[in-house]
């Protein structure tokens, strides 16, 4: 320190506890978020900045720095190596696989048909716990929320399991409504959760893509007005052909 700088003397008019100046959040899996308060205070003429938080996984935390961005560095290291202990103890990391296919019958000509067939594939942390309830039921999270969901078969109907009239207060109208089952639609639907990276689950969607698109080069004016619409034997040469083609590849 110079001589000049060693004569200046700063006021510190902010005594007592640390006054609160900001919010931080931060968010955990499963969409709950920790908040801190960033405070400040004045010690031998240095500004400090803290950190204190009322979240049960961060009340330990104390960290201090006289440099925000520092502050802000040692928050996220401590923030990771809580995912990583404490709140990843009993989850798995997991794929769930979703299904949904449908033949509509638009019921205008016999020609009026419409064939769908999706599958969606999400990345989640499944809790390390038998299913519960009347149907197989597991919990689930991502980064945005944690729910209960139920491992079914597309070809289950659940429509008969809502209740027909009822108030609000009956016992089985309040089951019924917290039950997973009563957010998914009644059927056509088929769900799976199981541990690991979801590679085969990636690998499944990417033939059904090189299929999709083989089909589609199939259907094309052109090639119809020369081979005609393809037969069920042609169907199974071309998802032979995609499951085998290599990845990016579109077989014809």
């Amino acid at each position: 320190m110079s001589e000049d700088e060693d004569l200046i003397r700063t006021r510190n008019t902010r005594t007592g506890e640390a006054r609160k100046i900001d919010e931080w959040s931060v968010q955990l899996p499963g969409g709950q978020r920790a908040r801190f308060d960033v405070t400040m205070r004045y010690e031998h003429g240095i500004c400090l900045f803290g950190l204190r938080s009322d979240h049960p996984d961060f009340g330990d935390v104390h960290l201090v720095d006289s440099d925000m961005n520092s502050l802000r560095a040692a928050l996220g290291a401590e923030v990771r190596r809580v995912i990583e202990g404490r709140l990843s103890e009993g989850w798995l990391p997991s794929a769930q696989l979703e299904v949904r296919h449908h033949l509509k019958d638009r019921s205008i000509s016999a020609a009026d048909l419409e064939f769908s067939l999706r599958l969606r594939l999400r990345a989640v942390d499944l809790l390390d716990a038998p299913p519960s309830g009347n149907f197989p039921t597991v919990t689930v999270r991502d980064p945005h929320r944690q729910e209960r969901v139920t491992l079914r078969a597309h070809s289950e109907d659940f429509a008969a399991l809502k209740p027909r009239s009822g108030k609000l207060t009956d016992p089985e109208v309040m089951a019924w409504l917290s039950s997973p089952v009563s957010r998914d639609e009644p059927s056509g639907l088929g769900r799976t959760v199981r541990p690991g990276s979801g590679a085969e689950e990636r690998a499944l969607l990417a033939a059904l893509d090189r299929f999709a698109s083989a089909l589609s080069d199939r259907l094309a004016p052109d090639r119809v007005a020369r081979e005609g619409i393809p037969d069920a034997q042609a169907l199974v040469r071309m998802m032979d052909c995609a499951v085998q083609a290599p990845s990016g590849s579109a077989p014809t």
